[in-house]
């Protein structure tokens, strides 16, 4: 049985199809199940993690919007890095629930190659100014840029996610890849059962009218722990009010949840519930 996943993202829309049997051989009978190793759990949960943020992104910001570096001091331990990192989030919320603006915020942590030190990821919306950014972080250990006319942050969550994921496990208890303000809105994701085969060639894909596929936002991919094929991708709106607002196809599904890289531990009910 073959699935879509449709999840509507300001500009953009994003697409997974599946097969949510195991893969099959030549002479019909299923592949034997192997224990996927954990850089096989690791790749899937990357994917799941892109494609969560992408969504996020574009459903939240638009172009001028904000893309900041925050880093630290040589010598900076991981612990004081959090707490630095949430008091500039209370005191820019403060600030910007003060003079009636609206928050909303994406954050990734990561730790320099070079140097070691923590640094943070963040998206915020254009009403953030500089002077309410510089006021509470030091400028020096600012950067800052602002968000392209596209509408599809693929780019900036890729990038934001690379080196957290990398890091994670030399940050103890603050694993988590990323985290937002409570006035983020998570776009829905709707599941559909397909009654053909979907294309899995890449280079027979055709996107909706209106709108142009993203070709560096194909994937193609065996799942690691199903075993199924998957192919997905991003359309984006090639007009600045997108055809597409509301998916009512299928019905309202979670997102994909996260595996444990180790299964030395048996898999709870929960993660079982995820696996498509």
């Amino acid at each position: 049985m073959y699935k879509r996943f449709t999840t509507i993202a300001g500009k953009t829309i994003i697409t997974r199809y599946t097969d949510s049997s195991r893969i099959r051989t030549e002479k019909g009978t299923r592949k034997p199940k192997t224990r996927p190793t954990p850089e096989a759990v690791a790749k899937v949960n990357a994917i799941n993690q892109d494609r969560a943020l992408t969504a996020i992104l574009n459903a939240n910001f638009r172009p001028g919007d904000l893309w900041l570096v925050l880093s630290h001091p040589a010598g900076t331990t991981i612990e004081e890095a959090m707490k630095k990192l949430e008091n500039f989030k209370r005191n820019i919320r403060g600030a910007s629930r003060r003079s009636e603006k609206p928050f909303r915020l994406v954050e990734s942590i990561g730790i320099g190659k070079r140097t070691g030190r923590p640094h943070h990821h963040i998206v915020l919306n254009q009403e953030i100014t500089r002077d309410m950014i510089t006021r509470y972080w030091p400028e020096e250990y600012v950067h800052i840029e602002t968000l392209w006319s596209s509408g599809n942050y693929n780019r900036v969550a890729k990038y934001m996610l690379k080196n957290a994921l990398q890091t994670k496990d030399a940050r103890g208890k603050h694993k988590k890849a990323w985290r937002t303000s409570r006035s983020v809105v998570r776009p829905e994701t709707r599941e559909e059962k397909m009654k053909r085969v979907p294309v899995f060639d890449i280079e027979d894909l055709k996107p909706r009218k209106g709108y142009g596929i993203d070709r560096d936002s194909i994937r193609l991919y065996e799942h690691a722990i199903t075993g199924a094929y998957c192919i997905e991708y991003i359309e984006v709106s090639l007009e600045e009010e997108p055809k597409l607002k509301r998916y009512s196809k299928g019905k309202i599904t979670s997102e994909e949840r996260w595996y444990p890289e180790s299964w030395d531990e048996q898999l709870s009910f929960d993660m079982v519930g995820g696996i498509v």
